[in-house]
């Protein structure tokens, strides 16, 4: 013998599917329908999920029945028709803003020189590293940020013969200790206003910090005036993510973020 579940229906798309008495005592039993004129509804338990026929499913077949538990709502991805639980968007929202949260919390570090006019500064040339001189996966999503937040800013990127100012960056790795001067070979040396690239970042010739008390994943950027080969803003984000990097898209968010925090203190405001 079979039993009738009835859902809320559009009165001209009258649903009417037939299961056991059995499957009744399982749960709720949902069809899915074709809307009227694009209605679509926000369901509950007891209610139809309005739909399209899946790609699988022909069209005069009859259809789907889908199973939701107790308590728990269905919502309907505009773009692919797919329905997932809300719970499952829930947890997917809550893990954005879990890292927004943590971007939030970190601690940015800037320094400048207060009698530069930063207005001058029109173009930039990004330091290029040493073939082997850093993991240069991790060198690249740095980078990438850093360029891109430049660019964001209006300046333009230039060969170092005609930038206005240098940009070495980098992200601490200990793990890379080799030390590469302009006599190494390295090309970007003391006549261009660095020291040596060490540990995955470009230290200028006047950097006053020792380098041995940066930690691990931190983000490095210092700007030098082409001209003067001084440092004219420099800035720090500690504890970017943890080395080595163990999730690839996961590091290049939380560098994308913390450089673009970075740079919200670029140009200085006085």
């Amino acid at each position: 013998m079979t039993g009738l579940a009835i859902g809320h229906v559009h009165p001209h798309t009258p649903i009417i599917s037939t299961t056991s008495p059995a499957s009744l005592s399982n749960g709720p039993v949902i069809p899915t329908a074709i809307p009227h004129s694009g209605e679509r509804r926000d369901p509950t338990p007891n209610s139809l999920i309005w739909g399209a026929v899946p790609s699988n499913q022909s069209a005069g077949a009859a259809p789907k029945l889908l199973r939701v538990p107790e308590g728990e709502h269905m919502t309907t991805n505009s773009e692919s028709g797919v329905q997932m639980p809300r719970k499952i968007r829930r947890l997917a929202m809550a893990g954005g803003l879990l890292l927004a949260a943590a971007c939030a919390g970190q601690q940015v570090t800037t320094d400048y020189s207060p009698s530069t006019s930063f207005s001058q500064y029109r173009s930039f040339a990004l330091v290029t590293p040493p073939d082997s001189g850093s993991q240069q996966l991790l060198d690249q999503r740095v980078r990438n940020a850093v360029e891109a937040q430049l660019l964001a800013k209006g300046l333009i990127q230039n060969d170092r013969e005609s930038a206005d100012l240098f940009v070495g960056y980098g992200m601490v790795d200990k793990t890379h200790t080799r030390i590469y001067s302009y006599n190494d070979g390295w090309g970007w040396g003391g006549r261009w206003g660095w020291r040596y690239w060490r540990w995955g970042v470009a230290w200028p010739m006047t950097v006053q910090r020792q380098v041995e008390t940066y930690t691990d994943g931190t983000v490095v950027v210092n700007l030098v005036d082409a001209k003067t080969k001084q440092v004219v803003w420099e800035g720090e984000v500690p504890g970017v993510l943890p080395l080595p990097v163990s999730s690839p898209t996961g590091a290049t968010e939380k560098i994308n973020a913390a450089v673009a925090k970075l740079f919200t203190k670029y140009p200085p405001q006085a």
